[in-house]
């Protein structure tokens, strides 16, 4: 998801995850470059959302495999870290990316947020085609989610788009897409 309203230095626009119907891994960018979520407590109404969601522990290392962690939210009137959140499952990448297995929150407009200050210039976007390392088998890049991941880059996602406000853009309510991957 190259979603730089996500980062937590942005407020303001209010967009609830839990609208959404996530279904597998996602990896996130910023502008192009790797970005992953906070392991802190996010102020209230920090990434453009009224409850801010962030991991609750450390992001895994390779050799860890796949991880679940806690998610917290922190809201106006909950504190830091008082409304939790169904976990979600982590994965640590080669090239230095992480990869979410994001679940719909619960409730409140909830937002998944992302660390400005992990901002990685190094972002590998490399396709399941281009990986020529001989020890993966094509049946482990097919279900490896460090291969096999979601992008959402389309152009009417962009926040500053304000076609859709005037009627221009219909048909793209995510909560009535079939997600799968």
């Amino acid at each position: 998801m190259d979603r730089p309203w996500r980062a937590t230095n942005e407020n303001g626009l209010y967009i609830c995850d839990n609208s959404f119907s996530w279904n597998g891994w996602y990896r996130f960018f910023y502008n192009g470059m790797n970005i992953r979520m906070p392991e802190s407590c996010v102020s209230e109404d920090s990434c453009n959302a009224d409850i801010s969601l962030w991991l609750n522990g450390s992001h895994p290392q390779i050799e860890d495999g796949v991880v679940t962690r806690e998610i917290c939210g922190a809201s106006f009137l909950n504190g830091c870290c008082d409304d939790r959140f169904s976990p979600i499952r982590i994965k640590a990448c080669p090239g230095e990316f992480y990869v979410y297995e994001l679940v719909k929150p619960q409730y409140g407009c909830s937002g998944y947020c992302t660390d400005i200050s992990t901002i990685s210039q190094t972002a590998s976007t490399a396709s399941p085609a281009m990986i020529t390392e001989s020890s993966l088998t094509m049946s482990a890049i097919n279900t490896d989610p460090c291969y096999n991941y979601n992008i959402l880059d389309n152009y009417w996602r962009n926040t500053l788009n304000y076609w859709h406000m005037y009627g221009y853009i219909s048909g793209y309510d995510d909560s009535r897409v079939d997600w799968h991957g």
